[in-house]
């Protein structure tokens, strides 16, 4: 990292993702990892999953019922990604 200038404000300021905008382009590239969770917010989706299932493909909610939404562990969690579609499981289908 010596021949990069980092802002110091990377590690104070909040990001969400604004989905709207992206349209979810980040949730599916190729190779990447699952989005980074923070303990709280695998927290949230632990109990709003089953409400937003509808919103989610039949192969992803299979994913989610097999492996469950998130891997790793306390402190280093991120979305489940689907190795066939190369979407995060969590990755809906906006109409627009």
């Amino acid at each position: 990292m010596e021949k990069f200038i980092i802002d110091d404000r990377i590690f104070t300021i909040k990001f969400s993702c604004d989905v709207g905008k992206c349209k979810g382009a980040c949730c599916t590239l190729k190779g990447a990892g699952g989005a980074p969770l923070l303990n709280e917010e695998v927290q949230i989706i632990k109990r709003n999953i089953k409400t937003v299932e509808k919103y989610l493909s039949e192969n992803h909610i299979e994913v989610i019922e097999r492996e469950g939404f998130l891997v790793g562990e306390k402190d280093d969690y991120s979305i489940n990604s689907y190795a066939r579609s190369r979407r995060h499981i969590t990755t809906v289908k906006l109409i627009s």
